[in-house]
């Protein structure tokens, strides 16, 4: 990207897309005190019990609930069963289809109960999707053990969502309590990305269980360009 326009990159034609006219986020404020580390299932019940067509939508997508890993010395915890504490900023976002901006609107006024944590769920912000050349996914459901096979099933739907970047990096497993059941699942880096297939990332995302959050893609904050060399 060039200092003097932070959505001009370098190497493409000024014509590409910059933001999605298919899918965005719905931020809504929350009043809660605190969560479940694992609260997968009890948040996806909770939020398709007002948004039932959130389950089938193949758009659409359920950000779980992330508190910064350091706050002061304090270090997210690690046991499933530990809680995080919500702050005023914390937010219940949703991706959805434009489409279903209106229909997403039921989630305001709701009250959640969150395995036992009760959360009030306020008015919502639009938030766009836009392009960033790294993404990550916190969560992607994979069946695989090695991690050799799962960046090849990775591959093997960016050959099919027609998305170019090889630049993959696997981290860490994670057993999340889902609504069918314990699912494992890797994080997965996506760099260096066209706009195009940022985009498309985005708005497809990877795999099964977008609406309990897998497979859903953010913009990585912090990183530089990550080389292929």
């Amino acid at each position: 990207m060039t200092e003097s326009n932070p959505w001009e990159w370098q190497d493409d034609k000024q014509d590409q897309p910059l933001i999605s006219n298919r899918v965005l986020d719905l931020s809504f404020c929350m009043q809660g005190d605190k969560i479940q580390v694992d609260h997968t299932k009890a948040l996806s019940e909770g939020v398709s019990s007002h948004l039932p067509w959130l389950i089938d939508e193949s758009l659409a997508g359920l950000h779980l609930i992330h508190v910064a890993g350091s706050q002061n010395g304090w270090m997210r915890p690690e046991s499933p069963d530990a809680l995080l504490y919500l702050s005023r900023r914390t937010r219940l976002v949703i991706r959805i289809p434009v489409s279903r901006m209106a229909d997403a609107q039921a989630l305001v006024g709701q009250t959640l109960d969150i395995n036992g944590e009760v959360i009030k769920v306020g008015e919502a912000r639009e938030k766009p999707i836009t392009v960033s050349e790294v993404l990550i996914a916190r969560h992607v459901v994979s069946p695989q053990e090695r991690e050799e096979d799962f960046l090849r099933q990775v591959l093997k739907v960016f050959g099919e969502l027609q998305i170019r970047s090889k630049t993959l990096l696997a981290g860490r497993t994670l057993s999340l309590e889902a609504p069918g059941g314990s699912v494992q699942t890797r994080s997965l880096m996506v760099a260096n990305l066209k706009p195009e297939d940022s985009l498309r990332l985005q708005e497809e995302g990877m795999g099964e269980g977008r609406h309990f959050g897998c497979g859903v893609f953010i913009h990585h904050k912090g990183i530089a360009k990550v080389s292929t060399q």
